[in-house]
């Protein structure tokens, strides 16, 4: 892909009527494009998670969270291998988890893309589902722990929250919890998050959770 520098040099070098082209193609087609892109893509994994729940045949195997490994082994045997998918019909949605090449995906969208290829639609993240390694104290082995001076017992840390701020244009699955104004939701259904979804506008897409 070419870098923003390239385009401009490039664009420098146009001729006037050819620029003025490329002007009104980028306001008239390119930017009404983004703009709805993120809702094309809502209704497109929605389209395709409601044709995989009545074809369940059509579904690849993921897993949608699995608890914090103290082993790359460990983790790789909780996740299912990522397996090219013959069709849209049978792509991964978004927030499945997969293994592939010796790391951990998760799905960003709804993807047939192979992970770790270019404009995948799916993000590293290995490093979020592996425990850090204890940090050792410095105390020796040999000298009695009860020993004046020397650190016996681990810092007490806080548990992290359960659920995470709710943010727009992030994907939430079915029974995936954000907080909003300080009150937790559960959502509903997989959905990508817009202001028009915000769980404190009582949204149909979250459903609060009892205090």
């Amino acid at each position: 892909m070419a870098t923003l520098e390239e385009v401009q040099q490039a664009a420098q070098t146009l001729p006037d009527g050819d620029l003025r082209t490329l002007r009104t193609w980028i306001t008239t087609t390119e930017f009404p494009r983004r703009e709805a892109a993120p809702q094309i893509e809502q209704a497109e994994a929605e389209l395709v998670a409601q044709l995989q729940e009545q074809h369940p045949e059509l579904a690849p195997d993921y897993a949608t969270d699995v608890e914090v490994a103290e082993t790359l082994e460990d983790l790789f045997a909780k996740l299912p291998a990522w397996v090219q998918p013959t069709s849209k019909a049978s792509a991964y949605p978004p927030m499945s988890l997969v293994k592939h090449s010796e790391r951990a995906y998760r799905a960003r969208r709804l993807t047939d893309k192979e992970p770790g290829t270019p404009f995948d639609g799916w993000e590293d993240v290995t490093a979020h589902y592996l425990r850090p390694e204890l940090i050792a104290d410095g105390n020796d082995p040999e000298v009695d722990t009860d020993a004046p001076g020397l650190i016996t017992e681990p810092e007490e840390t806080t548990p992290a929250p359960m659920a995470q701020p709710w943010k727009a244009g992030e994907w939430y699955s079915a029974g995936e919890l954000a907080l909003d104004n300080g009150v937790a939701y559960v959502s509903q259904r997989l959905h990508r998050a817009t202001e028009n979804t915000r769980p404190s506008t009582e949204a149909k897409e979250w459903r609060p959770l009892p205090a």
